[in-house]
């Protein structure tokens, strides 16, 4: 296995940095704080991840440590070798949680799952801690020791098992399953089988004491609920005697109450007919009189209403002053309306004229002519020359290039004439070109320009390099002049056309004969366009100066009646509700004189009715509802009256009251009471009857019960026993085992310490728990007793020793973050050299800040 490379996004003070790793010794030497401890805990993170924290945490995890502080991306990938396959972890962490973690493998580009959740462990058999006390070794304090983990990777390698098998976990889980039967100690609670099934054999004893002793007591019970039912029966006889008599004084007691409520209510009676001195009146009567005095209040209430108010007569008062010159007529208001619409309809349409925007044509046109269209003659003239051009291009079409002939003769001669007139036309372009470039536009300007300066060097270079003239033997062939003529005379009319068409910009691949029918067409669009424009703009000016005119005419005709400062329409609904509202105060007044008058003469003839009511019965006020309420109370109190007398003498003559019974009631309320206690204690001693009998009949059951108690702790007993034994069995063959891999281990350790042999003595050897000892005036001592350096080295030693056991040929990469700082110079030097001789066999990353320790 190999480290292939890395990229960091943002780990600690990395960010955006790739690294490559070579097959041996990739050594890094830099000062402190450059990121080589980063590195060296972002390749394990790679394969191991983040444990996340909390916010009140008080340990300063690798999470917290190397978050970036710019709050970027948090990761990057990592590439290796591994089994013959290149593999590529990418793994970004959150802030504090794993849950916002992403991990992804890829092998051969393409995502894979086939390392699991844990990569670190999938990729080196061990988990985290055992990682770190094999393949990565810090400059800390290193701690010679194995784990668990690595412990079960040996295992495995020595016995060829496909699964890890784990000691720890085995141990655990038989001493387990031995406390459920049984407990190292007895507690408070039953937490073990045994403990609860001992308890449970207890209670069961306990039962079975407690039933044979109710048993024993069953017929004393029996002879007290006897004796309770014979006692309940002489109470019930004495309270039936004792409520007969108490009924007929309670017969007597009922006849005087009815007697007594008769003389209440013939007293209420002479209560009301004393209030009348006349008679009392009819309710007809008084009915009557209460519509009269209801009516009236109705009328009062209606002629305060007929009261014209000052707020409404001042109101009218405004009105009035408004209409001074006459209410409009619905013709004028409609004409007002009408001329409104209009002005809306005005309104809309300038609006519209003026939201109009040109077409994308339009604005095309007039950006080509913003400085001006050419003229006609201008035009006339080009269309002549491109004509002329035509013809021209036709001729050259059709005349042969070259002379050939079979007599001597000379070779042609230059025709000079033809350049001169090319470089007359450059050097007026040039020209022309600097006038438009200082005084009309710098584009055009600079275009004609750049057209004459190219003509001019062509013009030359053609020039310059004419053949000369060669005699030719033979048949002979030579460039026609006639050719080299008319191309002169083409050039000359395409650039006279070109000097109309480059200003406006009209410039492609097509020629000059397309551009020109290209010019012609959008000269002609854009004077159509510059004339409908022109006729828009008077029908615009025509429409606001209608506007202009309907707006004075409505605003002189609503301020004649006081209105103002609104849109017309609102103005004309404001003045027909003045109209309506004149003329509603107007209607209403004159009605409220007339109903006025009317309600005075019916008030009028109601009170001299109400008066000869109050003076036929002798009244100084009248309340109808108190009349009402004895009127009804009279009527009530004489039919009660006569229905409690009928009563009485009837309950008198049922009951044959002819004579008043001697004595006092009897207290039924202490006889009750007795007869429930013993009721209560019948019951009581009836519910302990039966539940002592099921209790009794349950004394076999328990007797079962307990039988089957016994067997079943002898089972868990049993059980625990074996338990107990296969702990101790696995202890004795993890010993074994451990005595299988300690000695390859301790064997490739002093190969390993061959360079530190002078300080440990000849006599090393190592416990069965990977514990190194070194043999020093006679007696081991641990490796605890060592130097720093030397414990450093011891340390190397072992690490490479476990990893050559765990993984055998197929080594691991070696990370090794400036574990040797204390060592002297001797002592560096041997170990560089165990290390380059050992990096033939596996790869390694050493980091070290100082260039003593460079490897």
């Amino acid at each position: 296995m190999r480290l292939i490379s890395c990229y960091i996004e943002g780990y600690g003070k990395i960010k955006q940095q790739e690294y490559t790793f070579n097959d041996g010794i990739t050594s890094i030497c830099e000062e402190n704080g450059a990121g080589k401890t980063t590195l060296a805990s972002f390749i394990r993170a790679m394969f191991y991840g983040l444990k996340g924290y909390k916010e009140k945490s008080t340990d300063f995890c690798d999470r917290e440590h190397f978050y970036p502080f710019d709050k970027g991306k948090f990761g990057g990938n990592l590439t290796f070798e591994f089994n013959g396959k290149t593999y590529r972890i990418e793994r970004f962490f959150g802030e504090k949680s794993t849950k916002n973690d992403t991990v992804s493998v890829y092998c051969g580009g393409e995502r894979t799952d086939e390392f699991g959740e844990d990569i670190g462990k999938a990729v080196f058999g061990v988990d985290e801690e055992s990682f770190l006390r094999t393949v990565f070794i810090g400059s800390g304090e290193i701690e010679i020791r194995s784990t668990s983990s690595i412990n079960a990777k040996l295992g495995s390698f020595l016995h060829g098992a496909e699964e890890e098998g784990n000691y720890d976990k085995a141990l655990k889980l038989l001493d387990d399953a031995r406390k459920v039967y049984q407990s190292d100690r007895r507690s408070r609670v039953a937490n073990n089988l045994i403990q609860q099934e001992e308890e449970n054999i207890e209670r069961l004893r306990a039962k079975i004491a407690n039933a044979e002793e109710i048993q024993k007591n069953l017929d004393a019970k029996y002879l007290t609920f006897a004796s309770l039912t014979k006692e309940i029966e002489e109470l019930n006889k004495r309270i039936a005697t004792a409520q007969t008599e108490n009924e007929r004084l309670a017969q007597f007691e009922h006849y005087e109450k009815l007697l007594v409520e008769i003389e209440r209510l013939e007293k209420e009676l002479a209560g009301i007919i004393v209030r009348y001195p006349k008679g009392l009146p009819t309710a007809e009567e008084t009915n009557a009189v209460n519509e009269l005095l209801l009516k009236n209040r109705e009328l009062q209430t209606k002629r305060t209403a007929t009261e014209f108010s000052v707020k409404d007569g001042e109101k009218l008062a405004r009105l009035e002053e408004s209409f001074a010159r006459g209410i409009p007529t619905e013709e004028e208001l409609l004409a007002v309306e009408n001329e409104i619409e209009k002005l809306s309809r005005l309104e809309t349409e300038i609006g519209l004229e003026l939201a109009k925007e040109p077409t994308e044509r339009e604005r095309k046109l007039l950006q080509k002519f913003a400085h001006g269209c050419p003229s006609a003659e201008t035009l006339s003239k080009t269309a002549e020359k491109v004509e002329k051009y035509k013809q021209t291009k036709k001729e050259y079409d059709e005349t042969p290039a070259m002379l050939i002939s079979s007599a001597d003769m000379p070779a042609p001669k230059k025709s000079f004439g033809g350049y001169l007139v090319g470089a007359i036309v450059a050097l007026l372009l040039c020209v022309g070109g600097l006038a438009v470039l200082a005084t009309v536009d710098k584009l055009i300007g600079g275009v004609l320009l750049g057209v004459g300066v190219l003509l001019l060097f062509g013009d030359a270079f053609l020039y310059l390099n004419k053949k000369s003239s060669v005699p030719q033997v033979g048949s002979m062939s030579a460039m026609n002049p006639e050719k080299q003529r008319k191309e002169t005379a083409l050039r000359g009319l395409e650039d006279g056309i070109k000097a109309v068409l480059l200003p406006y910009g009209y410039h492609s691949d097509n020629g000059v004969v397309y551009d020109f029918a290209e010019m012609q067409k959008d000269a002609a669009d854009y004077q159509a366009f510059l004339s409908q424009e022109n006729e828009r703009k008077a029908a615009l000016a025509d429409k606001q100066e209608q506007k202009k005119a309907l707006e004075q005419k409505l605003t002189a005709f609503f301020r004649g009646y006081g209105l103002a400062g609104d849109t017309y329409i609102k103005l004309l609904s404001d003045l027909r509700s003045m109209m309506g509202e004149y003329q509603s105060l107007k209607d209403r007044k004159n009605a409220l004189a007339t109903d006025k008058a009317a309600l005075d003469s019916e008030l009028a003839e109601n009170r001299g009715k109400i008066e000869a009511y109050k003076t036929k019965y002798g009244l100084t006020e009248i309340r109808v509802n108190e009349i009402l309420e004895d009127i009804r109370e009279h009527a009530r109190l004489r039919a009660e009256i006569e229905r409690e007398k009928a009563q009485a003498e009837e309950y008198r003559t049922e009951k044959g009251l002819s004579k008043i019974p001697v004595g006092e009631k009897a207290n039924l309320g202490e006889l009750n009471e007795e007869l429930s206690e013993k009721q209560n204690a019948r019951v009581k001693v009836g519910r302990e009857i039966e539940e002592d009998e099921t209790e009794a009949e349950r004394l076999g059951e328990y007797e079962t019960e307990l039988s089957q108690a016994k067997e079943r702790l002898d089972g868990y007993k049993q059980k625990s026993k074996l338990l107990k034994a296969a702990k101790e069995f696995l202890v004795q063959a993890d010993g074994s085992l451990k005595d299988k891999y300690v000695k390859p281990i301790l064997d490739e350790f002093l190969r390993y310490a061959e360079i530190i042999k002078n300080v440990l003595g000849e006599k090393v050897t190592m416990t069965k728990n990977f514990e190194v000892l070194f043999e020093k005036d006679g007696e081991y001592r641990s490796e605890r007793y060592l130097s720093s350096g030397q414990r450093s080295i011891c340390a190397l030693c072992f690490r490479l020793a476990l990893i050559k056991n765990m993984y055998k040929e197929n080594l691991p990469f070696l990370v090794l973050d400036d574990p040797f700082v204390c060592l002297d110079e001797e002592h560096m030097e041997k170990v560089k050299k165990v290390l380059l001789e050992l990096s033939k066999e596996m790869q390694m990353l050493y980091f070290t800040c100082h260039e003593s320790r460079r490897i």
